[in-house]
């Protein structure tokens, strides 16, 4: 009887030190973070009412692990954002990457991606993100980065939808992607599967611009359903059962056919 006892205190003690920690840590933006991990996004107006985004990444992969990596400004004119595109990567069973890009009529595309921030002396696997604190944040990237890396060094397969959103609601998606980045800017957050995740985030962006996406839902958990979720609100091409608009959005053949060059985001939507 002594040794359960003492096992039900260990488990009882182990559990209230975990809860404690998950609950009462504090996030914070000052880690040894992986080199493309380092820098922290956001955005701010010129006198033009033109954004200004800061520490745009572009990273050159040879491998997941081998790249160079560089930052840089842009200037975006939101008058011109023209489209936005959802981006899904399915890497297990039931999970997903999932991203947005936005395009705009100089041909310029701007991905913002919400992932967990990886430390130099802390290891990551998927699972970890249940149990222990781990920051979450922005990147925006060009797609040479973001998409490259999924498609042609991952080797996952990669869809790219282009969502059913009027000029206007598509800046207004741009919009609320501005707040957030300068939120996670100010304020440190952890990752949490239910509410603060790579997808219900991006999930929360488009529902500024459209009332048929839904506040909750399982695909926002299980981030392989997400496009279905699209797919059932009409905001992604439904012309099909959603086995064959997958198909049809799959590029990451054409995308292993392609050099890593400013052409690549135009020449992987091609027909």
């Amino acid at each position: 009887m002594f040794i359960w006892e003492v096992i039900l205190f260990t488990v009882l003690a182990s559990f209230i030190a975990w809860f404690f920690y998950r609950n009462f840590s504090k996030p914070s933006h000052n880690r040894e973070w992986i080199r493309v991990h380092k820098k922290l996004p956001s955005f701010e107006y010129n006198i033009e009412g033109k954004v200004i985004a800061r520490n745009i990444r572009s990273a050159r992969y040879r491998t997941e692990s081998d790249y160079d990596v560089s930052y840089k400004d842009g200037v975006f004119d939101i008058n011109n954002l023209s489209r936005v595109w959802f981006i899904i990567e399915p890497y297990s069973f039931g999970q997903a990457h999932t991203f947005l890009s936005f395009e705009f009529d100089d041909e310029r595309y701007l991905g913002v991606s919400v992932e967990v921030r990886k430390t130099r002396q802390k290891s990551f696997k998927a699972w970890m993100v249940s149990i222990w604190n781990y920051e979450i944040f922005y990147i925006l990237a060009d797609e040479e980065d973001l998409l490259y890396l999924r498609t042609n060094i991952r080797k996952d397969p990669v869809r790219l939808y282009p969502l059913r959103l009027s000029r206007e609601a598509a800046q207004e998606v741009f919009k609320s992607v501005i707040s957030g980045v300068n939120n996670f800017y100010e304020n440190p957050v952890f990752y949490r599967i239910f509410s603060l995740n790579c997808t219900n985030i991006p999930m929360s962006h488009i529902r500024q611009a459209s009332s048929l996406m839904p506040r909750f839902n399982a695909g926002y958990v299980i981030t392989s359903g997400s496009d279905r979720v699209l797919y059932q609100a009409g905001l992604i091409d439904n012309s099909a059962p959603l086995s064959v608009i997958r198909r049809r959005y799959n590029i990451t053949s054409k995308a292993q056919s392609l050099k890593c060059d400013a052409s690549f985001s135009k020449r992987v939507r091609s027909r």
